[in-house]
């Protein structure tokens, strides 16, 4: 329908505009316009504006610092499918930093970003969960299928993982 390819326009332009203020690009750096065209966009619907403003709240970067708040808004970008909101989310779940630690929703959302978004640093954590037994069953096999998908994307890390148990021979031959 054209009127909600107008609002998906909208939402992205008050996103655009939004960055354009965070990162000086043609204009001077200017948070209270940044929060201003981002929460425009979020309050939209738009998951990448969801997300930035989420971090910008979350971390208290030109705006006072509200948790919450950060992690309410990472959570719609989350359910709207963004990967890096799902790592986040899950990241929060998994230290128990802005909402209360919990690895089982932890190796969910990572599960998620994983999958979905095909994100290494997701991948690395739920591996991580997988190898102690956090939130899931522990998984040797699981974890080394993770850390080989992380590491062929590059993801140092997972390589690092993926040697010590290829020597150990703790989740796949030796």
């Amino acid at each position: 329908p054209p009127r909600a390819r107008a609002a998906g326009i909208a939402a992205s332009f008050h996103r655009t505009t939004g960055s354009m203020y965070y990162e000086g690009r043609g204009v001077e750096v200017n948070f209270s316009k940044v929060e201003e065209w981002w929460s425009l966009s979020a309050r939209q619907g738009y998951a990448d504006a969801q997300f930035n403003l989420g971090l910008i709240f979350h971390n208290g970067l030109g705006v006072e610092q509200n948790v919450a708040e950060g992690m309410r808004l990472n959570l719609l970008a989350a359910e709207q499918g963004h990967p890096t909101a799902q790592f986040n989310v899950g990241s929060s779940y998994d230290a128990g930093d802005g909402m209360a630690e919990d690895p089982t929703l932890a190796a969910e959302w990572y599960q998620r970003a994983a999958a979905e978004g095909g994100l290494p640093s997701a991948q690395v954590n739920l591996a991580h969960l997988y190898t102690d037994g956090r939130g899931v069953a522990r998984d040797h096999a699981a974890a080394v299928r993770l850390y080989t998908a992380a590491a062929e994307q590059g993801e140092s890390e997972a390589q690092v993982q993926l040697a010590s148990a290829l020597e150990s021979g703790v989740g796949i031959a030796q």
